[in-house]
């Protein structure tokens, strides 16, 4: 009777993970990273879903009831840390070890994460640019990389070829990801505390308006998509295939550039509810805002080129000094615990 209960909570488990990555990331992104789990490559590129993916992995005995280290470093791999909560609700009998974000990673090598860093430093452009010097027509990074991996253009054993061709064609965050030292690549893969500040789009003081209020010709489409998809504002989420508005992607892509979060948006005086673990990152949303420039950056997104003075003579973004301050002390404060 035990056997059966463990067997079916295993069952609701695949169901629970599969969903979540089905619906939250690129399946190429999976397929990256299990490489070297799933010897069968037609196989591994034949997967539409994810659960095709977890049978390849229990047939071959890497994932199993009493063996899920590889579940737990594909969350940590893949950053979808909201998958632990989806599975304590839907199944309640599961119970995650104790502080296991904070554990070594045992299934992935150093090199395949940074393969997975790798994909997540290369925007669309940086895409199109490898894509086109290796005669390529890849739509996402994930499929890029495996790609240049089938044909040995990327391998460990030659991986500086590879990030010297990156550094002619002036990808730095490409070359970052990997060259950057291990320590700090592994430290970015943990779930991290994070802290957020309001980042609020307001009138300057003696503007000839009296109302604070944005303008509906501006704001009102922004408003209108951030809310419909605001479940999606996690940056782990972003890619999601339920969001194609560009100015959606547009405004949220603006922030995760800073490293930080869009996590929630307040009508009237726009409100952006923005979070990092990075004190780096926090400490660069605070530059950005007091130099003018995401009020400018806004502006070049929400408003036509010819009115974009008169908004910006009225418009400023504000930030809270000492809830900067305080979010930043609690991010110092955590780094030294790590």
């Amino acid at each position: 009777m035990e056997t059966s209960k463990e067997e079916k909570a295993f069952a609701d488990l695949k169901m629970v993970v599969s969903e979540w990555f089905d619906k939250n990331i690129d399946i190429n992104m999976l397929k990256v990273l299990y490489r070297d789990h799933v010897g069968n490559t037609f196989a591994l590129h034949m997967a539409s879903e994810t659960m095709d993916l977890i049978n390849m992995l229990i047939s071959f005995g890497d994932l199993s009831p009493t063996n899920l280290n590889l579940l737990y470093d594909t969350i940590k791999a893949t950053q979808q840390f909201g998958l632990e909560e989806e599975i304590k609700k839907q199944v309640p009998s599961f119970h995650f070890p104790e502080d296991i974000w904070n554990n070594d990673f045992t299934e992935f090598t150093p090199y395949r994460l940074r393969l997975v860093q790798l994909g997540l430093s290369l925007n669309p452009d940086d895409v199109k640019k490898l894509s086109k010097r290796y005669n390529g027509k890849h739509k996402d990074s994930w499929s890029l990389i495996m790609d240049l991996e089938h044909k040995m253009i990327i391998c460990e054993k030659d991986i500086d070829s590879f990030t010297q061709m990156l550094k002619r064609l002036e990808l730095k965050r490409a070359v970052i990801a990997l060259t950057e030292d291990i320590s700090s690549v592994l430290l970015t893969f943990r779930k991290r505390h994070r802290e957020g500040v309001k980042v609020t789009v307001k009138r300057k003081r003696g503007s000839s308006h009296l109302d604070d209020q944005p303008n509906p010709e501006c704001f009102d489409p922004l408003l209108t998509e951030l809310h419909k998809y605001k479940k999606y504002f996690a940056a782990s989420n972003i890619n999601s295939k339920e969001i194609f508005t560009p100015l959606l992607k547009e405004v949220v892509s603006l922030f995760q550039n800073y490293s930080s979060n869009v996590d929630d948006i307040e009508k009237g005086c726009v409100v952006f509810h923005i979070s990092t673990h990075d004190p780096d990152a926090l400490m660069n949303l605070w530059e950005v805002h007091s130099s003018g420039k995401l009020i400018r950056d806004l502006a070049g997104m929400l408003v036509p080129e010819k009115h974009q003075q008169e908004f910006l003579d009225e418009w400023m973004t504000c930030i809270d000094k000492n809830e900067y301050e305080a979010a930043l002390r609690k991010l110092k404060e955590e780094g030294e615990k790590m």
